[in-house]
């Protein structure tokens, strides 16, 4: 839990949210988060644990544009790309 405690502390000077789910299970921590300074925008933020190999994926959407951002990981550094919305389903 170490990492996602280091991840939320990053998040929290970054974005003011507020929690509005929260889903666990032996392998998934999932949390949506209601982003209050960037339009209310929806960031889902998943802690995934393979076999102790533990990486995280999300994204963030915004009904109002017609993209949204999902979390890649690449040479261990986790970063946002921006993807058009119609290529992406939303639950």
């Amino acid at each position: 839990m170490k990492n996602l405690y280091t991840a939320g502390l990053l998040f929290v000077l970054l974005f003011t949210a507020h929690l509005e789910k929260i889903a666990r299970s032996n392998q998934l921590l999932s949390l949506n988060l209601r982003l209050k300074n960037y339009g209310n925008a929806l960031f889902n933020l998943n802690r995934i644990n393979e076999n102790g190999n533990v990486y995280y994926s999300g994204r963030i959407v915004n009904i109002d544009h017609g993209d949204l951002l999902i979390l890649k990981k690449e040479k261990e550094k986790y970063f946002f790309i921006k993807q058009q919305q119609r290529f992406s389903m939303v639950e």
